[in-house]
């Protein structure tokens, strides 16, 4: 089999990785095990004229990208090369599936690797919208996700052969978009010691700070600990959003903003953290990738269900709190000064049979769903 990623370089490479990357590198590693050749083709984000509109107006469903600028190229990369399939990283790609088939139809593949759909965090953005947020804009962004849901099911339907999901949730979402296969990709956890020596009391996060449910759970947390007048604990939180970050700094004594670090820094910084906090009270897009970096160095971690969607796990492995701040914050409190606790928890985090799947068996199983999607094709 012959494949072709098709990527945004950013979203695949940046100097310091976020999720997004991280979740690039998991899916290209995997189509990578089940491929004789990858070919990689990169695009970026469109300046044309007509798309800056778009996007200005704030209705740019899915017109990130123009693809007729890419088409000539794209078509002749496929035909040189003698793609069987094209790996598209991201949702916000779907537009060129449309390229795909029109040209190829039947013969190439077209397999969606979802980071999540932009409806998923747009609906909750909506609904949770800023105080000072205007009527005009407020109907402006309800009319835009119509148009997002549209263009999600619009494609899946006609143009999509196969998605893989990051998550069983969304797993279901993709059904009833419309594609007509979904495969489950969970997350990869790599087991990688990095010299653990936690401080009584400390806790971090790591993560986009002015991403909505990201900020709302830190925003909710800090409150809960404000008013319980809780002192012999503190919060240490890593990522972009300066503003946000700097914001809760001031406002809470036990918070310290470090802004964004790179691999190096992180993990030097992370190795002095009792817990790692993943607080997601709703279900958003996507996964959280840095719980798995943090469960593959074996630090301890408190999250709610929410927030491990996309994971799987042994039973008892991590004991998920209700997804609400008031279950968070007992735990919180209930471990901020118990290091037999911890210690246990990294003794368990750190044997990699506490993960049910591996990069070999994911491979194993996305190439054979792949194998009956040509099987199919080729008898009807």
């Amino acid at each position: 089999m012959n494949s072709l990623f098709l990527t945004n370089k950013n979203d695949l490479y940046a100097e310091i990785s976020g999720g997004v990357q991280l979740c690039s590198q998991e899916f290209l590693e995997v189509i990578r095990l089940i491929s004789n050749t990858v070919e990689i083709y990169e695009i970026k984000i469109s300046k044309n004229l007509k798309h800056r509109l778009i996007r200005f107006a704030g209705f740019d469903y899915y017109h990130l990208y123009n693809t007729k600028y890419y088409q000539l190229k794209l078509i002749e990369i496929l035909k040189v090369q003698k793609i069987d399939i094209v790996f598209i990283n991201k949702a916000e790609l779907v537009r060129f599936s449309k390229v795909i088939k029109n040209e190829f139809g039947t013969k190439i593949k077209v397999v969606v690797l979802s980071h999540g759909n932009e409806s998923g965090d747009f609906l909750h953005d909506l609904t949770h919208p800023s105080s000072n947020i205007s009527k005009f804009k407020l109907l402006k962004n309800k009319v835009r996700l119509g148009f997002n849901l549209y263009t999600e099911s619009y494609f899946r339907h006609r143009y999509i052969d196969l998605v893989c999901a990051m998550s069983e949730e969304e797993v279901a979402i993709e059904k009833w978009l419309g594609a007509k296969q979904v495969f489950y990709f969970p997350r990869l956890i790599v087991s990688k010691e990095i010299g653990w020596n936690p401080k009584l009391g400390r806790f971090g996060f790591v993560g986009t700070l002015n991403h909505t449910p990201n900020l709302i759970a830190l925003e909710q947390i800090c409150v809960k600990l404000n008013e319980l007048q809780i002192s012999n604990l503190e919060i240490r939180l890593v990522g972009s959003g300066e503003k946000e970050g700097r914001n809760l700094e001031s406002k809470y004594k036990f918070v310290s903003y470090l802004g964004r670090l790179d691999d190096v820094n992180l993990e030097t910084e992370a190795c002095t953290w009792l817990y790692f906090l993943n607080p997601i009270f709703w279900y958003s897009r996507g996964a959280s990738m840095k719980l798995g970096q943090a469960l593959s160095w074996g630090i301890p971690v408190i999250s709610t269900s929410a927030g491990a969607r996309g994971y799987k796990f042994k039973k008892g492995l991590i004991p998920f709190c209700n997804n609400n701040v008031e279950s968070f914050v007992e735990q919180m409190i209930g471990k901020a000064n118990d290091m037999t606790l911890a210690k246990n928890m990294f003794q368990k985090l750190i044997n990699i049979e506490a993960y049910k799947y591996c990069n070999i068996e994911i491979g194993q199983d996305l190439a054979q769903l792949i194998l009956e999607l040509n099987s199919s094709s080729s008898s009807s």
